[in-house]
């Protein structure tokens, strides 16, 4: 990631000046938007080990509620295919991760 940040962030500030994060988050502020993109990244990293901890499990559980705190429920017809769907319930599902 770190390589590749300035174009990262490039690329998110277009959509938050497009509105995608006023979408994709509770309040589309600055805080919510970093602290989703953090959270899916750290959740990404941790997916794409062979292997998970205990320690990595309880850094996932952080990182998955930190995206349900900045994420918005997304209406019921977007659910099943919502990054909420896909990173935080079936995530908790899978791991059995604490709320």
């Amino acid at each position: 990631m770190n390589e590749n940040l300035n174009q990262h962030i490039k690329e998110e500030w277009q959509h938050f000046l497009k509105g995608t994060y006023g979408l994709c988050t509770r309040s589309g502020l600055p805080e919510d938007i970093a602290e989703k993109e953090l959270a899916i990244l750290i959740i990404n990293e941790i997916l794409d080990l062979d292997f998970i901890t205990d320690e990595r499990k309880e850094i996932l559980t952080q990182a998955v509620n930190l995206l349900d705190k900045a994420s918005p429920q997304f209406a019921p017809h977007e659910r099943l295919r919502s990054s909420r769907h896909r990173l935080i319930d079936e995530i908790r599902r899978k791991f059995k991760l604490s709320y």
